[in-house]
């Protein structure tokens, strides 16, 4: 460690000293990674034995810390991160230390940065991703020093003004800029507004962030190094005003950017884009020549070492690999296009430039590529300039001269509708974004690693070695393409949606859905469905089961059937009147197939897989403990499928506790029905059918049955995999072979 941390000291130095980017940007670039390394695996091992994480086992503890954030308010709910002093367990009181995320329902007291606070709630530990393709919840938190989340039940104040004046004058700041937006800019415009002036997007509907997703200007409402820039040299060139020579300017503006930095929470973009400009302003101080590459690579370089957690941060990955672009393509892009009028030249150039240095990772991380983000760039990032800057005037202004801000902040606004509009525009054009499969990592570092060495050939810098390291790097991810793992014939995925029920299934080219919801209140099921699809490279499902209108297996297929071409839905088409099965029914295309199921039938999805309907109808009544056939409780009137993989059974009765003489049999693997349900019958069932694994799709709600289940199978050596305890849960079955993994 010690080596590679001298390595680091002597690529700064060269990074500074020298002007020709070649030969430090390689040498920094192997220091960074291997010191990332080590950092990384010491981060993720080592952590102290007083720990606040270590108290995490989901008891109720009262914690006394400070908070170091400003109180980060949802529509229910709102979060602080605390640093902890205390904390009372058992009866004993313990020093700790650490950092935790506190999560407070309902409405909450005044809250500051710098505030001493007790907070008394159940303390656990977060979770990682829970689906294939879903965010990294507990990855996230871990980046950003948190490793424990307070679930608060009550807080009080206990003192006050202990955080660092600094930071106080910073989030101060923030509250007056959102406040003062609130005065003269409400709806969604003001919301859009906060969101480019300050950070705080939070007040964005989601269906304008779609559309912004889908336009490619998704980083206008992000704060990131063109806000940091307008802020810095706005104050430079008026500093300039008053005849300030270069190094007082660069002092001044110093202070100015990272009180702005702070004020908008300091996401990765914006760290990135605070190194660069601070190298830069003291390369102004010290009167030192750098080249823009070095200044880039620099400033890698001190973010890793400050977190280098940071580097799986698809934030930060997005923001470098950005300004790469733009640094390595954007001379090149504006030479082959000086035809075209120098305005417009060269915001399509940056445009360019920064869309092929990030759309690996768009592909990678998000399973989509805008198509006309070149097109709405050149229009939507002059006008959100213009907005920024008068945004930034009316702000300051607003306070002294009322009338003046207001008048040129409602300005803002209107061209920020004006914005909203325009992105519409474009997202809503049939062909505004390709959706791809997720490519392998190795494919992602091969195209980077292949844009690196034509660029180098092209400027003829070490062109031989260049051309020579090409070939070998296409050889060498030849050989790998050619040893890959085939895919499985046979793919079944309980996807992990809370308490609710969402399970795709993947026979060769088709895709079917069985059900898609979660906990009423709640939209996960289509969320999760959607990124696990789109990481599968699936557009088109050929059949959506829905067992029952019950909102927790159907509240999230209104999404699914928009986002989706669906060949057919299966149906039990009871008149159910919920404003979940009315979205679901008005969300479906004209040329997709409704058939309702009420008796039996069967589908051949390959030679040997067959999936079996059973409906209402072919059903017999069952008098027993949770069946009510009446349909006023519509679980025992829900299709129930078997699904047949050559010797594998697997029995999927979604909500249906009853248990039918038709379906008696063995079976390798059972969905205990209900999420756990507690049905006499259903026991006896399973003493019948002798499974292997029994599986549970519950979250919370349910997380008693699952032990109580765990319990009583424990004797017959019947394995019980939850997806609340373990994630999504997948079966893949390869000729003879069936392999069931979990996410965590």
């Amino acid at each position: 460690v010690i080596i590679l941390f001298l390595l680091i000291i002597l690529s700064v130095v060269s990074v500074l000293l020298i002007d020709r980017p070649s030969i430090s940007l390689i040498f920094l670039a192997v220091s960074v990674f291997l010191l990332g390394a080590v950092l990384i695996s010491s981060s993720e091992r080592y952590v102290r034995k007083d720990d606040i994480s270590f108290h995490a086992d989901g008891s109720i503890v009262n914690i006394v810390g400070v908070v170091d954030s400003y109180l980060d308010r949802r529509e229910n709910k709102a979060f602080i991160y605390v640093k902890p002093e205390t904390i009372e367990k058992d009866g004993e009181v313990h020093r700790v230390s650490g950092r935790l995320r506190a999560i407070i329902y309902g409405e909450v007291e005044r809250v500051s940065y710098g505030d001493r606070v007790s907070l008394t709630g159940r303390l656990v530990l977060p979770r990682g991703r829970t689906n294939p393709g879903g965010f990294d919840y507990r990855g996230w938190l871990l980046a950003r020093g948190v490793r424990s989340l307070l679930y608060v039940k009550e807080i009080n104040d206990v003192e006050s003004g202990l955080g660092n004046p600094f930071i106080a004058l910073s989030y101060w700041l923030r509250d007056r800029a959102l406040t003062a937006i609130d005065g003269f800019a409400g709806g969604i415009s003001g919301s859009l507004l906060k969101g480019m002036l300050v950070g705080e997007r939070r007040g964005v509907p989601e269906n304008i962030q779609e559309d912004f997703r889908k336009a490619g200007v998704i980083h206008i409402i992000a704060i990131s190094g063109q806000n940091l820039s307008l802020v810095g040299f706005a104050t430079y060139l008026l500093l300039s005003i008053f005849g300030l020579s270069k190094k007082i300017n660069a002092i001044v503006v110093i202070p100015v950017i990272v009180l702005y930095s702070i004020m908008t929470g300091m996401d990765p973009p914006v760290v990135r884009a605070l190194i660069m400009g601070l190298l830069v302003l003291f390369a102004v101080i010290l009167e030192l020549r750098v080249s823009l590459l070095n200044i880039i690579g620099a400033s890698m370089t001190i973010f890793l070492l400050l977190n280098p957690l940071m580097l799986f941060d698809v934030g930060f990955q997005l923001s470098f690999a950005a300004t790469l672009g733009i640094a390595v393509l954007y001379t090149p892009i504006t030479k082959l296009m000086g035809f075209i009028p120098h305005f417009i030249r060269e915001i399509l150039s940056a445009t360019i430039s920064a869309q092929v240095g990030v759309m690996p990772l768009l592909a990678y991380h998000f399973y989509s590529i805008s198509v006309v983000s070149f097109i709405a760039n050149l229009i939507i990032v002059p006008l959100s300039s213009i907005v920024m800057v008068v945004g930034f005037i009316s702000l300051i202004l607003y306070v002294p001269f009322n009338f003046v801000g207001a008048s040129l902040g409602e300005v803002s606004a209107l061209l920020s509708t004006v914005i909203i509009k325009i992105s519409a525009l474009f997202s809503h054009l049939g062909w505004a974004t390709l959706n791809v499969a997720r490519p392998d990592i190795e494919l992602v570092v091969f195209i980077y690693t292949a844009i690196g060495l034509l660029i180098l050939t092209i400027r003829q810098a070490f062109r031989r070695g260049a051309l020579l390291a090409l070939g070998g790097v296409v050889a060498l991810y030849g050989i790998g393409m050619t040893v890959k793992q085939p895919e499985p014939d046979f793919r079944l995925t309980f996807l992990s949606v809370g308490d609710g029920r969402a399970i795709v299934a993947e026979i060769g080219d088709k895709c079917y859905l069985f059900d898609c919801g979660s906990k009423v209140g709640e939209k996960v099921a289509s969320g999760s469905v959607e990124s696990y699809l789109a990481l599968r490279g699936i557009d088109r499902i050929d059949g959506v089961i829905v067992s029952h209108p019950h909102s927790d297996h159907i509240n999230g297929l209104s999404e699914v059937l928009n986002r989706f071409d669906v060949v057919t839905i299966y149906d039990i088409s009871y008149p159910y009147p919920s404003k979940a099965y009315i979205e679901m029914l008005v969300s479906l295309k004209g040329d997709t197939v409704y058939r309702r199921v009420m008796g039996y039938f069967a589908l051949k999805l390959d030679d040997d897989t067959y999936l079996g309907f059973y409906g209402p109808k072919y059903l017999p009544p069952v008098v027993g403990e949770g069946c009510y056939p009446d349909g006023e409780k519509m679980n025992s009137c829900g299709i129930v499928n078997v699904l047949t993989a050559g010797g594998l059974r697997i029995y999927l009765p979604s909500d249906n506790e009853c248990v039918f003489d038709i379906l008696r049999g063995r079976y390798q693997i059972i969905e205990f029905p209900h999420h756990g349900s507690k049905n006499k019958n259903i026991w006896r069932f399973i003493d019948e059918s002798k499974p292997r694994v029994i599986l549970l799709s519950s979250g919370r709600m349910f997380r008693d049955r699952y032990y109580d289940i765990e319990r009583e199978m424990e004797p017959d050596g019947i394995e019980v995999i939850s997806t609340d305890n373990c994630g999504a849960i997948t079966i893949e079955v390869m000729g003879e072979r069936c392999v069931i993994t979990t996410e965590y």
